[in-house]
């Protein structure tokens, strides 16, 4: 797939993710919001259930006293007419308040103040008809004063009963109504909540997401250069090696064909000299593709041991010395770390130091009191500031060096060995030259009882 292809398919797949996102977001707030209201017609419910209750008893304790009006006006026309089938209407009055009273004091049982208030209605009533009531029937007339004084405070009393039912079912009703007012207010309120917490974190994740995504982009953009990068440096190495194997490989047939066919005994010691030089190249090419190997794949395995750090650079610094003039600090201190490698690290600096300098190379061995810092030093044309972030990067070479020789992979090799190694290495530059460092933990020298 080409890169447009892939960036075309991990927006697609970002979009989607997205799309994912903005679904369950909109289902949770819908899912809140029908349970809220689910659960507000609910109680909305029971409160207009408890409403319709109450305005029934209010109704039906309003009746009582209707009910007991009647009664006395059916007493009144009694007493006046003076004959039984004047009666029906106060029967037919005491009916209907016996039913009410029964019905009202069944409904409202677990209400004391209204069951309270019910009991004195009844009480004043059930006096009402001794003292009132009772006395009109047997005479049918109304001449006597003293009931009827008697009736009229107990009237009031019942009055004032049913008044303070009526005041305790109208504090009754106007919490409801106030319930439900704060009821809908509280529901539009959760409602709102729902929506601004959902879409705050929604906001809140999706950057979080964003976040995730990015650098999981990033990471897959990595691999896939790291996979380019790796394929482009096989190349490399398999055309290097060739090139040089082959080279090689001509100088040992042509000189195994000298020994062959030449009887010169003096040519045939060069012959054999060439031949082993040969293979001793392709030996050291063998040991650099599996050190690049390696350094590629992250399988460099460090074997640490007290190395006196002098021979290791001195020894590289003879190997170069033909070519330059090296100085090497002299010093007695020991690091811990792979000899090989390390030889490895400062062939590649000394050799860099060697390729690009116009003067003598200096290389300082600084102890400090848990590391050994080693400068290579060069007199070269130094490196530009835009490019020194870069030079440890894998193939990378700045443009003043061009025109030189090399693959871009020493200063990346240097770096992988020295952080195997838990060390550090660090590049200055300036037009005058430049210094590389490399920092290595220190060990204390050996014992004398030590073998």
């Amino acid at each position: 797939m080409t890169p447009v292809g892939e960036e075309r398919e991990l927006s697609f797949w970002r979009r989607s993710r997205r799309l994912d996102r903005l679904v369950a977001r909109y289902i949770i707030v819908l899912t809140a919001v029908l349970a809220i209201v689910v659960a507000t017609f609910t109680w909305l419910d029971e409160l207009d259930r408890e409403l319709r209750s109450t305005d029934s008893q209010r109704y039906d304790a309003q009746r009582l006293m209707h009910a007991q009006t009647d009664e006395q006006t059916g007493l009144s026309a009694l007493a006046a007419a003076g004959k039984a089938s004047s009666l029906q209407p106060y029967l037919t009055a005491r009916h209907e308040l016996d039913v009410t009273l029964a019905s009202l004091r069944h409904r409202t049982r677990r209400q004391p103040q209204i069951a309270q208030a019910l009991d004195a209605f009844a009480v004043a009533h059930e006096n009402w008809e001794r003292s009132v009531a009772g006395p009109i029937l047997r005479t049918r007339s109304e001449s006597n004063d003293v009931p009827q004084r008697a009736g009229a405070s107990l009237i009031e009393t019942m009055r004032n009963a049913i008044a303070s039912i009526d005041r305790y079912y109208e504090q009754r009703v106007e919490r409801i109504v106030t319930q439900r007012s704060l009821l809908r207010f509280g529901s539009y309120s959760l409602i709102l909540l729902a929506i601004v917490v959902v879409a705050t974190f929604g906001y809140y994740s999706e950057r979080a997401s964003a976040h995730r995504e990015e650098r999981l982009l990033r990471s897959v953009l990595e691999q896939r250069d790291t996979v380019a990068r790796q394929s482009e440096w096989r190349k490399k190495i398999i055309a290097i090696l060739a090139h040089d194997f082959r080279t090689s490989l001509a100088v040992i047939q042509a000189n195994a064909e000298l020994v062959e066919t030449h009887p010169d005994t003096q040519l045939r010691k060069n012959a054999f000299r060439a031949i082993y030089k040969g293979v001793s190249d392709l030996s050291s090419m063998t040991d650099e593709a599996l050190l690049m190997a390696r350094v590629a794949n992250d399988t460099l395995v460090i074997t640490p041991e007290r190395v006196f750090i002098y021979d290791v650079i001195a020894e590289a610094a003879d190997r170069f010395s033909n070519r330059q003039d090296i100085r090497v600090t002299l010093s007695d201190d020991f690091v811990w770390g792979d000899g090989r490698y390390l030889s490895r690290v400062f062939d590649n600096l000394i050799s860099n130091a060697v390729k690009y300098s116009n003067g003598p190379i200096d290389v300082r061995i600084a102890s400090r009191e848990k590391t050994v810092e080693v400068s290579v030093v060069d007199r070269g044309p130094g490196i530009d500031a835009t490019d020194l972030p870069h030079v440890f990067e894998e193939y990378w070479r700045a443009e003043s060096s061009r025109d030189k020789r090399g693959s871009g992979i020493g200063l990346y090799i240097v770096k992988k060995i020295v952080d195997a190694h838990h060390g550090a290495v660090s590049v200055e530059s300036s037009p005058e030259g430049t210094t590389v460092r490399v920092v290595l933990a220190r060990a204390q020298p050996p014992q004398p009882d030590e073998d």
